[in-house]
């Protein structure tokens, strides 16, 4: 069983608030920089029908962008995308001061939009964010957003700049993504 099924599982046997919040934020976190393969897998399993919604859509969501076998151009035309930037702000603000009481549903309301965003509609929501706030934004939102965002935009060196000064600031777990990403930036900058 991979990280992310184990996550996955966790989700499912959560007894209590708190143990049911570490679960998600452990899923949310893995699923953000799982490779295709164990995405997939996951998907494949027995787990798709009794996960959340939020869980499912978010999983298919990164699984198709990362499919390696697709363009970018091939990804973009794969879904219909939906979510527009007030929607997702006003999502963000939910999770960012949501009571205890409403965490989950906070949750599961961000990441349904966010799985159906397009890039521009992701980076506009995060800039408002981080003008706002720079540091009310959880951490699993933004990487989980600017994932999203990279892997629709995998050619946009400021996007890519971004991202990975982003998650410099939040690591040391997420350096060795970090510093890929900027080694691309400066590569995709170079070659302009």
């Amino acid at each position: 069983m991979s990280v992310l099924q184990r996550h996955a599982q966790n989700l499912l046997t959560s007894v209590d608030t708190a143990e049911e919040n570490n679960a998600v934020s452990a899923f949310l976190e893995t699923v953000t920089f799982a490779s295709h393969s164990d995405i997939a897998a996951l998907l494949h399993d027995h787990l798709p029908s009794v996960l959340p919604d939020w869980a499912i859509n978010i999983s298919r969501r990164l699984a198709n962008l990362s499919d390696i076998d697709s363009s970018p151009a091939d990804t973009a035309g794969k879904e219909v995308l939906s979510t527009g930037v007030e929607e997702l702000i006003s999502a963000a603000q939910w999770v960012i001061g949501a009571p205890k009481s409403e965490t989950m549903r906070a949750r599961a309301r961000f990441v349904n939009l966010l799985s159906t965003a397009d890039a521009e509609v992701i980076v506009t929501m995060l800039n408002h964010e981080f003008e706002k706030d720079w540091m009310a934004l959880p951490v699993w939102a933004r990487n989980l957003s600017f994932r999203l965002a990279c892997l629709q935009k995998p050619n946009d060196a400021d996007l890519l700049r971004q991202a990975g000064a982003d998650l410099l600031c939040f690591g040391p777990d997420w350096d060795s993504i970090a510093n890929d990403l900027l080694d691309r930036a400066r590569f995709l900058a170079g070659n302009a």
